[in-house]
């Protein structure tokens, strides 16, 4: 979640002349980590100091500390202040998930941070370290437990950060902030009788039916369920089954595949449990489409979407999109598998070759464009690096025992256009 922080809007116009370009992309892991940060596995994006630049919260020490490095516009790009910020956890506590947001009201960011507690990955422990311009309030005292991950959302339109989730009774649940750092729970109405919600789980806050008001998406352990916003509370709306004969679902992401204006639901699975036959799916009109992605290599080598249970990162099939060839049209970056050995590739969109049924685009492998920088890899994401609304990337590689961060510019060398924007909250 990006930080937003003042009521301003920042429009930036270049002009396409080619888009016809290779893809290619250069180590730049120096010029943006010094050699003591490489060992931070990132987890959020946000200006937690309000600079107008991208900071990186990462897990560090063994997934007990979360830090937080802050972008600079001269190298190395991230750094860390002379006062560090960051907070340590106990021996016998695993940080699972990092979200940063305003969750009292004072235009300021605060970074919520859920915890497992060793021997207990039931419950969900909830942390909030309440923030300011230079610094961070750590606290041992979590909020509230849950079951599984929150989903960050603003309830009751304030301009608060809330929260979705499971309470410990199992009961969807909402968590309404204010601004003297108080919250309560209430109950999520007319919902006892859906099934219970997935872990990992792909819920989303998004406008749905195109009312200008937010919506409800949520994963369950069963199908999709759509709950329409009305301002005050969440009315069911509808249900989408699995893809049949589907046995893992991964992270479902809303991109506009074919650039249409709408938002399409793009949604990885595997249909056999070692997920040696995967593929990625579209819902549009009712039903499933294969978007038909090749995945054998040059060397005929057929590679898979990676997925391994109870690993950082890699415990569910994740997504990133984001338009790296400036064509206008969204690519992605996925982490995929030969013989169980994870690398991360670029997947550009592109016109389909061939009978693609329903869409007109489809995803392809662009095997060498991230190479050699991506062998071991198991996370790959967009991030700007240079603030100039090309997207570079920031990936993060596993040897065994530890992880590595490691990022990568955007050497395209083209014409390109961009419309970069900054939105801004009105919050004083």
């Amino acid at each position: 979640m990006l930080h937003l922080n003042k009521t301003r809007l920042i429009i930036l116009f270049l002009n396409l002349l080619n888009s016809e370009v290779l893809i290619q992309c250069s180590d730049i892991t120096n010029n943006v980590f010094s050699s003591s940060l490489t060992d931070s596995m990132p987890a959020a994006f946000g200006d937690f100091n309000s600079d107008e630049l991208t900071d990186i919260f990462v897990i560090r020490d063994k997934e007990r500390t979360l830090e937080i490095f802050l972008a600079d516009e001269e190298e190395p790009l991230l750094r860390t202040p002379s006062q560090p910020l960051k907070c340590n956890f106990s021996e016998s506590q695993k940080i699972t998930s990092v979200v940063p947001g305003d969750f009292d009201g004072d235009a300021l960011m605060d970074v919520l941070v859920t915890v497992h507690e060793s021997g207990d990955k039931k419950f969900t422990h909830v942390y909030i370290m309440w923030g300011g311009a230079t610094y961070l309030n750590c606290t041992t005292i979590p909020l509230f437990k849950m079951i599984g991950q929150p989903l960050a959302i603003d309830y009751n339109q304030d301009m608060i950060v809330d929260l979705f989730g499971t309470d410990e009774d199992e009961h969807r649940s909402f968590w309404l902030f204010d601004k003297n750092r108080n919250y309560f729970r209430l109950a999520m109405r007319d919902a006892d009788n859906f099934p219970k919600l997935k872990d990992p789980h792909a819920h989303a806050f998004i406008d749905l039916n195109e009312d200008f008001t937010a919506d409800l998406f949520l994963t369950t352990k069963e199908n999709f369920e759509i709950w329409y916003g009305t301002g005050q509370k969440f009315i069911y709306n509808s249900s989408i089954p699995y893809p049949k004969d589907a046995k893992i679902i991964g992270q479902s992401s809303f991109i506009d595949v074919e650039l249409r204006g709408r938002m399409d639901l793009v949604t990885p699975v595997c249909f056999d449990h070692d997920c040696k036959n995967s593929t990625l799916l579209v819902y549009s009109d009712n039903q499933w489409h294969n978007l038909q992605v090749n995945f054998k290599d040059p060397s005929n080598n057929i590679w898979n979407l990676y997925y391994k249970k109870d690993s950082m990162y890699t415990d569910t099939i994740t997504l990133h999109s984001g338009d790296f060839n400036m064509d206008g049209y969204p690519d992605i970056l996925a982490t995929l598998a030969l013989n169980s050995q994870p690398q991360s590739f670029l997947l550009e969109n592109v016109p389909c070759e061939n009978s693609c049924g329903h869409f007109k685009r489809s995803y392809i492998i662009r095997w060498d464009a991230l190479r050699p920088y991506t062998n071991g890899t198991v996370m790959a994401a967009f991030f700007d690096f240079y603030q100039d609304g090309v997207l570079d990337i920031i990936m993060v590689k596993h040897n065994g025992t530890g992880y590595k961060s490691a990022a990568f510019k955007n050497s395209l060398d083209y014409d390109a256009n961009f419309i970069k924007v900054m939105v801004l909250t009105g919050l004083q």
